[in-house]
């Protein structure tokens, strides 16, 4: 019997100790987990935060993978610092729209919105500048999967991070293992390359992953990063021990490598050239035997390791032979230039027809003639003419832009293919113009005495001036346009009206004699109104005081007045913001105030109403004046309320004077004497809580109306810990207490003794046979003991 109870016991000791164990969880488990990382493929790859002005700064992201990604429901947050403890939270940030993506193995431009032209020119988004401006000392930019405002708390949404420059703190929010140097203007901090064809290397270590650069690169979603293509091969001519191939311009190109053998031998070393180099004359060939030529594109630095990045080889084959021997009479030729069957010039950029008309001498049968093109800043492009008819012969040629503002010239020269001169008597120059440049507006912003206008200068030969809303404007969709303003005669400046107020803002473009438009120029147009005054009105006798607060970007106010029910408005146009009326006691008035800046953009009215009222005299019947509570209720009820209509209505109490002699909105009967604002028999202990409403765990809240803290499930989980401990604690207790019980008796009743003998005054005491008894130390008498 013993060995069971000792098992009991050691039973009750192990579930004591589990539940503790158990509550000790239950009761301090944190509430959340912290996320791990999310690896992404998708990095910030460049980043520039000061140039010719502060604000040409941008982010550059690149895509390392092969598919596309979406921004959608991402955003680019930021964190500014310097040498300052970083805040615990970010700053600013900017959220993608929903087409915003990012090319597979591409970059994406986010520029800010004020930067210069260049820049703005290849951004794929912009932001504002008062919502990120890059700190030039130190920051941190995060890239995340969300548009939620990062914290400590859900930082598991970054998918990159770059912290450069006095950056300082440790943790989600700062940098990943340490920042990298901040770049200088027009530098910037730039991922190193990875195995793939872009800036993708991601160590998670910022001064690791990134390296300063002095001129920096932006790349947008239209810079190629694939591996360039090869070339396509023409071969030109191949006569008397020559052979000519020429290629077009493959786009991303630095250069070319060439090399010629014999057909069915191997290629000997290849020789390079640069890009602007587009043909090859192979020479000491033997007439009459095949060759084979090889050329390859080449892209400097853009390969594992910053190594040159190769196209495959294009091949061909060609057999030069001997010419004929002709004495040719002399040749003469005229050359004509047209676009779309018009020959005015200057041309812009895009296709031309080149027409030769022969007009001395005769080309050698089988020959066409070849027009040798010379432009300023470009290669010599040599453009085939073939017969077409009789002694013309034509072809094409593809004016590149330029982006030049003035006219140039364009210098031809003819021969037969096979090497013969040709004299040009006409046609041997002439003019492109390929681009104009932004027009410099300026605007006068004039009050309603005259329109609002603008000045636009642009290039000499600018012929018209267009104003639009929009910054997506061209000749064909003519999109936003507001006018079309004419370049006056023998100037370069056109000047518009835009209307009073109308527009903010707007964008000037420029187009010139040869059907060139210039890029967008924004302008702003100030119609922007100040704010609308917080207006104040003190009611005296036969008088109202109107006053507001000054608006910090008001010249002057509107102020006007008149009776309530009337329409006639009286206004004046003044610059105190204090205005005193004289008017009828009684009589209602409605007070309206706006505010106007320089240029007479005007706020929104705000409206008012007041009345005026006498002072009055108040005495009571059978005794002299009323007291000081009477005068406090009836000032307080005096004040005129509105309702709907506008009328004003005084304050009545709603029982007779019977029934509530002071007025004061409470009958006699019911009054609070103790002012405790309820009746005095519903709050008998006079603490301002009806007993019926009584707050009964004493927390200074009616319970009907007790409200759960935002600690209550942590602190009644630990309150029912507690209870559940000290149960089993009992429990415990009252077990050992038994089997203490179980360990003094002897398993048997022992006979009662005899009653002890007791003095003549005291009673014997009887004790029940069934029960043990024990002798106290004290008195001598027995008493029961209790099993549990």
């Amino acid at each position: 019997m013993s060995e069971l109870r000792q098992r009991f016991k050691r039973l009750i000791s192990q579930v004591l100790i589990g539940l503790v164990s158990f509550m000790q969880f239950a009761v301090f488990m944190p509430a959340q987990l912290a996320h791990a990382a999310v690896s992404s493929t998708l990095v910030i790859s460049q980043v520039q935060t000061n140039g010719t002005t502060a604000t040409d700064e941008f982010v550059e992201l690149y895509n390392k993978t092969n598919s596309p990604i979406s921004l959608n429901g991402w955003s680019l947050q930021y964190k500014g610092g310097g040498s300052a403890q970083f805040p615990t939270a970010v700053t600013s940030k900017l959220n993608f729209a929903v087409g915003d993506s990012v090319p597979a193995h591409g970059y994406f431009l986010i520029v800010n919105a004020s930067a210069s032209a260049p820049l703005l020119l290849q951004k794929d988004t912009t932001y504002a500048d008062s919502a990120i401006s890059l700190s030039n000392s130190g920051a941190t930019l995060f890239l995340v999967n969300s548009t939620t405002a990062l914290t400590d708390g859900n930082s598991s949404a970054i998918i990159d991070k770059v912290a450069y420059g006095a950056a300082s703190g440790s943790g989600a929010l700062y940098a990943e293992g340490t920042a990298t140097a901040a770049p200088a203007a027009n530098g910037s901090i730039v991922r190193q390359p990875n195995s793939t064809l872009g800036n993708g290397t991601d160590t998670d270590v910022n001064s690791a992953d990134f390296s300063v650069q002095v001129t920096s690169t932006p790349r947008s979603s239209l810079s190629d990063t694939r591996p360039v293509s090869s070339p396509v091969l023409t071969v030109d001519s191949a006569k008397d021990g020559k052979v000519k191939v020429s290629w077009p311009l493959v786009i991303g190109a630095d250069g070319y490598e060439y090399a010629i053998t014999p057909t069915g031998q191997a290629f000997g070393v290849n020789t390079a050239v640069s890009a602007v180099v587009l043909e090859h004359e192979f020479t000491g060939l033997t007439d009459n035997t095949s060759y084979d030529i090889r050329v390859r594109a080449m892209r400097s630095g853009t390969g594992v390791g910053g190594v040159d990045e190769y196209s495959e080889y294009a091949l061909i084959s060609a057999t030069p032979t001997p010419s004929v021997v002709v004495t040719p009479d002399l040749l003469k030729a005229s050359v004509v230039y047209s676009r779309n069957g018009s020959s005015v010039t200057p041309f812009m950029e895009g296709v031309i027809t080149v027409q030769a008309t022969v007009t001395s001498g005769s080309v050698p049968a089988g020959d066409d003639l070849l027009l040798t093109l010379t432009r300023p800043g470009f290669a010599t492009q040599v453009v085939t003419l073939t017969k077409t008819g009789g002694s013309v012969w034509s072809g094409s040629y593809v004016i590149q832009d330029g982006s030049q503002v003035t006219d140039e010239t364009i210098s031809a020269s003819l021969k037969t293919e096979s090497g013969n001169g040709v004299e040009v008597t006409s046609g041997a120059t002439f003019t492109v113009n390929t681009n104009v440049s932004n027009p410099v507006v300026t605007v006068m912003s004039r009050c309603s005495t005259a329109q609002d206008s603008l000045t636009a200068k642009a290039d000499s030969d600018v012929t018209l001036v267009y104003v639009s809303t929009s910054p997506n404007f061209t000749l064909a969709n003519l999109e936003g346009l507001v006018l079309v303003a004419p370049v006056t005669s023998g100037s370069t400046t056109a000047e518009a009206f835009i209307g009073d107020n109308l527009f903010g803002t707007l964008y000037a473009y420029a187009k010139d004699a040869a059907g060139n438009v210039s890029g967008a120029t924004q302008f702003v147009n100030d119609i922007v109104a100040p704010s609308v005054p917080t207006v104040q009105i003190e009611a005296g006798d036969r008088k109202l005081v109107v006053s507001w607060a000054a608006i910090a970007d008001a010249k002057e106010y509107v102020f006007r007045y008149k009776k309530s029910g009337t329409s006639v408005w009286t206004e004046q146009v003044v610059t105190s913001n204090v205005q005193t009326l004289a008017v009828e006691n009684g009589q209602g008035y409605d007070i309206a105030v706006a505010s106007r800046d320089a240029v007479c953009n005007t706020s929104a009215f705000i409206s008012n109403y007041a009345m005026a009222v006498a002072p009055q005299v108040i005495a009571t019947s059978g005794r002299g004046g009323i007291s000081e509570h009477e005068a406090e209720i009836l000032a307080r009820y005096a004040v005129v309320v509105e309702e709907k209509d506008g009328n004003p209505l005084d304050f009545k109490s709603p029982y007779s004077v019977d029934e509530d002699k002071d007025q004061n909105g409470i009958k006699d009967s019911e009054e609070d004497k103790d002012g405790n604002g309820i009746k005095d028999g519903e709050d008998k202990d006079g603490n301002g809580i009806k007993d019926s409403d009584e707050d009964k765990n004493g927390n200074g809240i009616k319970d009907s109306e007790e409200q759960p803290s935002t600690n209550v499930r942590d602190r009644s989980r630990l309150i029912v810990a507690i209870a559940i401990l000290l149960i089993i604690a009992g429990a415990a207790i009252a077990a050992y207490s038994w089997a203490q019980s179980d360990n003094d008796t002897t398993g048997g009743a022992a006979p009662a003794p005899a009653p002890e003998k007791k003095d003549a005054d005291e009673k014997a005491e009887t004790v029940p046979a069934e029960e043990p008894q024990r002798k106290t130390k004290r008195g001598g008498k027995s008493k029961r003991k209790t099993r549990w």
